[in-house]
């Protein structure tokens, strides 16, 4: 900001404030790439603006602020069933089916065809050689 207001430095603070709203408008005309900003018309603005008394609305529109007001009184609202907060455990049925097991609970042991990868990692494993030739070809004929 010195090297705005130049030798300038001491100049009151509505005059760096002036400077910096003129600072504000042109790099923000430059950023967005749009003409520059009238700094008159956009200060006239922002008086109008800050002279405006603020509007005292409720935050709610109408039906939802008389909503709030019903709750925050405790009155019941339109509407709404109220259903406790208990469990009747004398109206609760009986499962009539029995419970699924999950895939990997079985009660069986495990049989050969469903043993897990590596278990026979120890074992030698026997090849079988066919002992006729294969597709015609005989051994040392050319």
């Amino acid at each position: 900001m010195a090297a705005i207001l130049g030798p300038n430095a001491g100049s009151s603070p509505s005059q760096i404030q002036e400077l910096t709203l003129r600072a504000r408008l042109f790099y923000y005309a430059r950023k967005k790439n749009i003409p520059p900003v009238n700094f008159d018309a956009y200060k006239a603005h922002l008086a109008a603006k800050s002279s405006q008394p603020a509007e005292t609305s409720t935050p709610y529109p109408i039906p939802f602020a008389d909503i709030v007001a019903l709750i925050t009184s405790g009155q019941p609202i339109p509407g709404i069933r109220d259903i406790p907060a208990t469990v009747l455990s004398d109206r609760a049925t009986q499962p009539m089916a029995n419970k699924r097991k999950k895939p990997w609970e079985k009660d069986e042991p495990l049989t050969v065809e469903e043993r897990t990868f590596g278990d026979r990692r120890d074992e030698a494993t026997v090849q079988d050689v066919p002992e006729e030739p294969i597709f015609g070809h005989t051994e040392g004929k050319s």
